[in-house]
């Protein structure tokens, strides 16, 4: 397929879509927040109290439940919500450049 405008696709300023995402249409998002924030009268696994609970808070109190039923990987998404994921710092004592040549030649005099 030959492309136009001298081999670039589209001219600064053209779509290759022209009419886009229609407008009004919801993205993913906003379609799964809304669903989210659904309120029902639901059994609380954790406490045992029937409640009244969105469907953000069954999908939490699902995966606490997991994890204690030691699911590793519900255990690590609980965890990761509450603390940030972990981190592993890597020290280096190499000094990084950006200049080509002085990183080949930092590279080559090794």
């Amino acid at each position: 397929m030959a492309f136009p405008h001298d081999g670039n696709k589209w001219k600064p300023g053209e779509s290759g879509n022209p009419k886009g995402y229609p407008t009004g249409v919801p993205n993913r998002s906003t379609v799964f927040k809304r669903w989210a924030s659904l309120v029902s009268k639901s059994n609380n696994e954790l406490t045992g109290l029937k409640e009244d609970l969105t469907e953000e808070d069954l999908v939490v109190i699902k995966l606490f439940v997991e994890a204690k039923n030691g699911n590793v990987i519900a255990a690590r998404e609980v965890l990761d919500s509450l603390y940030g994921k972990a981190t592993e710092k890597i020290e280096s004592n190499h000094t990084f450049t950006t200049n080509p040549d002085e990183f080949i030649d930092s590279y080559l005099n090794k």
